[in-house]
């Protein structure tokens, strides 16, 4: 009896002190350092604004607001693990916390991208969890439908993913990702199943994205009249959603058709009748590729449409040398190596450590390489720099490869790339590397880099590894000027 009433007595006490600790108002200098690390965050100051939120865990262990910082920091930064436990932590004290719950589904998903296959599957498993677990509690939360949606793409599952993404944008118009993201959707479900499977898909479904597909789908069978026909036709109905996507079509196809100054005229069309940010952001989707980083920088702090106009004006204005022409050559040259990567260089393989050629993470890229959403990297490089001086293929040789060679130009020393195809990698998966040892490869490529001579001799057995690592920062070197720079040869 006597012990019953200690274990009641210690509950109620437990009870008490847990009621506490709840009500407890926060240490006010955890507050401003919390603040403090917003601001440093909206100022992408990443390791100060940890820091920030850091110093106010130690004085308040459980602000719920520091935990959330940390991982929208660790979100930016790519690190989904460490964000994924902060909200985590955010979960275990406040249960119904739907900002953990929806951050959670996100980081489970991104994670998953870079995992193996089963790993992947419980990542996703576990991030429908949590997007289903907001869903249940509120089905108009943020854009938790679009962010659904995009899983479901990463699954393949194209058609679901859009129609999901219609019920987003009625649900909650206002979200410009949800529309931008709309139209992404159909662009993949086009890059990733091919324009007959498309157009039936298309052909049953009454909406004005799909309507607008259906042209874009002709253009890239090469039906090119008949996508005219309906694009132009599209417009002319006055649709109620964005014209960006269609006039970029219609610049695509004639430049296709060699008829650069009505092209460019439709491309001026796209920038000049930008009439908010989603309008912005769909031209910006044309032209991500070749974007410096103090160009994305510039570009993501711009709000007024005649802000985002003067921006795509001086992007083309600072990379012509040909100014004073009738065209615009280097956006005529940017369509022409676009349309080559629609081709050529379509990527829809999930990339991850495991079917990454560049096992040892030799390579790093600046953050515009990241923008990337439908191409391999032969297809990024070629945007940006055309077609290379010299190619070298080595047939028979461990794993499928390319190199690359461009000739120094005025502003950028020779360049070398080398692609491969990992062995556990599907499809058009190109991935940039920053060395390969098999000596076939390496033999052809002798006249380029005669380095590989002196690794390939035998009584330098020792030294290989010292000239290996010299080739590994070369690569590196290189992959850091190829992806933030890109050139145009007017002779070419």
């Amino acid at each position: 009896m006597k012990a019953s009433k200690f274990i009641i007595a210690f509950m109620l006490l437990t009870s008490m002190l847990v009621a506490t600790a709840h009500t407890t108002p926060p240490d006010s200098t955890a507050l401003r350092l919390v603040a403090e690390g917003k601001a440093l965050f909206a100022q992408n100051e990443f390791k100060k604004a940890e820091q920030a939120f850091r110093k106010a865990l130690k004085h308040d262990p459980g602000l719920t607001a520091a935990m959330a910082g940390l991982g929208e920091v660790f979100m930016a930064k790519g690190n989904w693990g460490d964000a994924n436990d902060w909200h985590e932590k955010i979960l275990t004290q406040e249960p119904q916390n739907l900002d953990a719950a929806y951050y959670r589904g996100v980081c489970y998903r991104e994670s998953g991208k870079f995992q193996s296959f089963l790993r992947r599957k419980f990542d996703w498993d576990n991030s429908a969890k949590y997007f289903a677990r907001v869903l249940a509690q509120d089905s108009l939360y943020r854009d938790t439908l679009y962010q659904y949606a995009q899983l479901l793409r990463y699954r393949g599952k194209y058609t679901e993913a859009i129609l999901l993404g219609h019920r987003q944008i009625r649900l909650r118009p206002d979200l410009i990702e949800g529309q931008r993201g709309l139209f992404q959707f159909y662009q993949r479900f086009l890059d990733g199943r091919g324009e007959d499977e498309v157009l039936d898909w298309l052909q049953t479904h009454d909406s004005e994205h799909a309507s607008y597909f259906i042209g874009e789908t002709y253009r890239r069978a090469g039906e090119l009249d008949s996508a005219a026909a309906v694009l132009r036709q599209w417009l002319a109905a006055k649709p109620t959603i964005s014209l960006v996507p269609a006039y970029l079509s219609l610049a695509r196809l004639d430049y296709e058709r060699e008829q650069p100054i009505q092209a460019e005229k439709y491309f001026v069309q796209a920038v000049d009748g930008i009439r908010d940010r989603l309008d912005a952001e769909l031209v910006f989707d044309d032209v991500k590729y070749i974007v410096t980083e103090k160009e994305l920088l510039e570009f993501r702090k711009l709000a007024a449409p005649n802000e985002y106009s003067n921006f795509f004006r001086n992007l083309w204005i600072q990379r012509d040398p040909t100014q004073g022409k009738n065209t615009e050559q280097r956006l005529m040259e940017h369509y022409r190596r676009l349309l080559y990567a629609e081709k050529y260089c379509l990527d829809d393989d999930i990339d991850t450590w495991a079917n990454n050629p560049d096992k040892l993470a030799d390579l790093k890229f600046p953050p515009a390489y990241y923008l990337n959403d439908r191409f391999n990297d032969k297809g990024l490089i070629y945007l940006r720099h055309g077609e290379p001086s010299e190619r070298v293929v080595t047939v028979a040789a461990s794993i499928p490869n390319e190199s690359w060679r461009y000739d120094a130009t005025a502003t950028t020393p020779e360049l070398i790339f080398h692609f491969a195809i990992d062995n556990l990698a599907a499809g058009n998966n190109w991935r940039m590397i920053a060395f390969m040892r098999d000596p076939k490869i390496l033999a052809d490529r002798l006249f380029w880099i005669p380095e590989y001579y002196r690794y390939l001799r035998r009584d330098l057995f020792l030294q290989r590894w010292e000239i290996e690592n010299a080739l590994r920062q070369q690569s590196a070197a290189a992959t850091q000027i190829g992806f933030s720079t890109d050139s145009y040869d007017d002779a070419k």
